[in-house]
């Protein structure tokens, strides 16, 4: 009689266990998104079932626990190439990763056959969910990015988090950046 006793309130217990942590998981995940939506990042909606092609997630940084990180993609448009950094910490300058990615002595990515790519020679832009084209300071940092995406008051915009993860699109300064302003703004309309 005891051993049945003690094996019911066992799974009683594990069962109360199991739901503490999927209350701790939804609250969490609550909480992630307030934050989201409070730094102007919208996330698009996955259709259900979609597999995700990547292991990406949003976290709190564990070195301060009020800051995200967030995967960022590095865009290529001229190339059709896609670089993905998994944790862009918020309060980072995008300097940081492109120096990082382009110095200027290191010998260019396969891709780059012209060695357009240096860090120093390299323009960032957004684009924002009302189709507004931001070009990104090389020293603003993530959340620098998503306060400026806000728009102005009454008309609100963000950034789009798709397939995981925030897109910037990255391209050597001169006739390709312009190529490219151009072809966004004829894309939305303007």
């Amino acid at each position: 009689m005891e051993s049945i006793r003690s094996k019911v309130q066992k799974r009683i217990a594990e069962k109360e266990k199991r739901e503490r942590e999927r209350e701790a998981r939804v609250q969490e995940e609550l909480r992630l998104q307030a934050a989201l939506k409070e730094r102007n990042i919208y996330s698009e909606s996955k259709e259900e079932g979609k597999a995700s092609s990547h292991d990406y997630r949003v976290r709190w940084d564990e070195e301060d626990p009020d800051s995200l990180i967030l995967p960022v993609f590095f865009l290529y448009p001229q190339h059709a190439i896609t670089d993905a950094i998994p944790n862009f910490a918020e309060h980072t300058p995008f300097s940081a990763h492109l120096s990082a990615m382009f110095p200027p002595n290191a010998p260019p990515p396969a891709w780059d056959t012209k060695g357009e790519y240096i860090a120093d020679k390299l323009v960032v832009y957004a684009v924002t969910r009302r189709k507004r084209v931001l070009k990104v300071g090389k020293r603003m940092s993530l959340a620098d990015v998503c306060r400026s995406a806000g728009g102005k008051e009454g008309e609100k915009d963000g950034l789009e988090m798709r397939d995981g993860g925030l897109a910037f699109a990255v391209l050597p300064k001169g006739e390709e950046e312009q190529r490219w302003v151009e072809q966004v703004k004829r894309e939305r309309g303007f």
